[in-house]
């Protein structure tokens, strides 16, 4: 064992911290490093011919991958002269592309004419460049993921440095690759305008029907603002003790009631607690009676029929007393690939979602959480209904606190 390996090992006894279970955690991460780089030889060729067959591609290709996401070093040369000589020509055949590659000094060092033959032929059409052009990025983001691994590991291993300076290299780094993987579509407002008409179109042949909304089912609701909007996420914030929470699970009934699938995460109640407010409010059985065991026998059937229809809704909760914004959003998403999909998600409330980023300050966790709500609303295409709890400032102050 090294200098430094033997001092990390120390250190983490100190911080209170196994260190033999360390010591594994970094034998396995080095056991790993030694692996070849993620690459797809066959995507990056396949977005050169694509290139070659189809250079009117050049923007929107260029717009999703860029040199330095290719692996293979004369596939990077290559596509910078590809990408040059439709800059320069507007088009690409055999020949041109020779001649620029001799211009750029590259033609021997990518192999010559049979490379160059290879990737004319790699293949039939361009029909999947984009399915391609993303593999290759996938890939550049994964061997970027593992540089960046290892400079941090290199890092923990030299105690002369800076452990803050270093994580926050690790950061920025992360950071960077985060961005990388967010490639910004941009489409003609022409294209929108004729979707968007469409739809227009749509919702006046069906009377208003095929709307892009969920209803809450209130009616007063739904005159101001037509229902809960598809791929939005929409917050209802309150005080303590203002109702938000019966407000927002009897929304996630009365969608469930009209046969859309919701699944509800609630932080704040247990699911018996919230079984029994569902049943309270469906069947007008006052809440006290169930919880002090004074029913009469009226409203002990009454809980019978609506507990069986309610057994019949697609309907939804999450058990989970700790759920962080990522565990969040692997339930959703596994939820909308079930057979029963999913319409509507309900979180009660923001401020107990544990976050990613527990060492930022709150202000920053609540603004990634949010973030997060608003991606994960567009890729579902579904309304998010989530709660957020305002502060008891104004209650200490002895101001009125009721919504205005």
């Amino acid at each position: 064992m090294s200098t430094s390996q033997r001092s990390l090992t120390t250190t983490t006894r100190n911080g209170h911290a196994s260190g033999p279970k360390q010591h594994d955690r970094v034998a396995s991460a080095e056991t790993m490093l030694d692996r070849v780089p993620p690459s797809d030889m066959t995507a990056e060729r396949a977005v050169l011919g694509s290139l070659i067959l189809a250079p009117q591609i050049v923007d929107e290709v260029v717009g999703s991958v860029s040199a330095e996401d290719f692996y293979d070093d004369a596939h990077r040369k290559m596509f910078q002269s590809i990408v040059r000589l439709i800059h320069n020509k507007g088009r690409v055949d055999t020949k041109l592309l020779i001649d620029q590659l001799t211009r750029d000094g590259v033609l021997d060092e990518i192999g010559g004419l049979a490379a160059v033959a290879s990737i004319v032929t790699a293949v039939p059409n361009a029909a999947n460049a984009m399915y391609y052009s993303r593999i290759v990025r996938d890939y550049a983001i994964r061997r970027g993921m593992i540089a960046t691994a290892t400079s941090t590991i290199a890092a923990a291993f030299d105690l002369q440095t800076d452990a803050s300076d270093s994580l926050s290299d690790t950061e920025r780094s992360l950071f960077g690759l985060v961005e990388r993987s967010s490639v910004e579509t941009v489409i003609p407002i022409r294209s929108v305008l004729v979707d968007a008409m469409e739809r227009i179109d749509r919702r006046q042949s069906s009377g208003g029907e095929d709307l892009d909304v969920v209803p809450t089912g209130f009616e007063s609701l739904d005159s101001m603002m037509v229902g809960l909007p598809c791929g939005g996420l929409v917050i209802l914030a309150a005080r303590p003790g203002m109702g938000k929470s019966a407000l927002a699970m009897n929304i996630a009934a009365n969608v469930a009631a009209a046969g859309k699938s919701v699944l509800a995460f609630s932080l704040e109640m247990g699911n018996m607690e919230l079984a029994d407010r569902l049943m309270s409010a469906q069947s007008g059985v006052n809440g006290r009676h169930m919880r002090d065991g004074t029913l009469t026998q009226d409203e002990r059937l009454k809980l019978v029929d609506v507990g069986n229809q309610i057994a019949g809704w697609n309907l939804s909760l999450l058990d989970d007393t700790s759920v962080s914004i990522r565990k969040l959003m692997a339930h959703s998403r596994k939820a909308k690939r079930s057979k029963q999909g999913l319409d509507l998600l309900v979180i009660d409330y923001l401020q107990l979602v544990e976050p990613d980023n527990p060492r930022d300050i709150r202000e920053q966790q609540i603004a990634l959480m949010t973030r997060s709500l608003k991606r994960l609303a567009r890729e579902l295409n579904i309304p998010i209904l989530c709660l957020a709890q305002l502060n008891r400032k104004s209650e200490a102050e002895g101001k009125n606190n009721r919504p205005r």
